[in-house]
């Protein structure tokens, strides 16, 4: 009997959110968000990072070895948005520092190995996307900076910096007037 009658409110709940929100789109269409999005901001990135890819190795046997692997990074963001009705467009830099190393194995398990070591991930991108008040939905794209050593156990240490594109999307939600959070999947 519980259950049925749980299930019952349940849908009836459902359903009023249904009639609401079409209420609510109709009494929005002429006006304009009531959240605004323009200004600048600061934040911190905690997420985690990825390296996907292949080492070529002269005189290894073989011509290339995978590199896969994962960590965990935290950063900084800073960027600057203006709104236009719906519509938010925005330039956002981030420096986001870790451990995501990743190992391949040339010359067999019992062998040298070749390890990529990332400590910085930066970009510098545009953003561009639609309000929906105090959400917001975007892509991005821009330039991305990676640096970070190789360490060939049998040759010594070598750093590198790479000079990449960055696309990518995500979702903003306000919390308060000062305060959001965001979601973002960048490649």
């Amino acid at each position: 009997m519980f259950m049925k009658s749980f299930t019952g409110l349940f849908a009836t709940v459902a359903m009023s959110a249904v009639a609401l929100g079409v209420s609510a789109q109709e009494s929005r269409a002429d006006h304009a968000p009531t959240y605004d999005w323009t200004g600048p901001y600061i934040g911190a990135i905690i997420g985690i990072g990825s390296i996907e890819g292949t080492a070529d190795i002269a005189n290894s046997g073989s011509e290339t070895f995978p590199l896969s692997d994962s960590g965990f990074m935290g950063g900084l963001t800073v960027g600057w948005n203006a709104q236009d009705g719906h519509m938010v467009y925005g330039i956002e830099g981030d420096v986001s520092f870790g451990e995501v190393d990743a190992t391949a194995f040339p010359f067999g398990p019992t062998g040298p190995t070749v390890t990529v070591d990332t400590d910085l991930f930066a970009t510098i991108r545009g953003r561009a996307g639609v309000a929906a008040d105090d959400i917001f939905f975007y892509g991005t794209a821009g330039l991305a900076i990676l640096d970070g050593d190789v360490s060939p156990e049998f040759a010594g240490s070598s750093g590198f910096t790479a000079l990449g594109g960055v696309v990518g999307a995500g979702a903003e939600l306000s919390i308060t007037q000062d305060v959001s959070f965001k979601a973002e999947l960048l490649y």
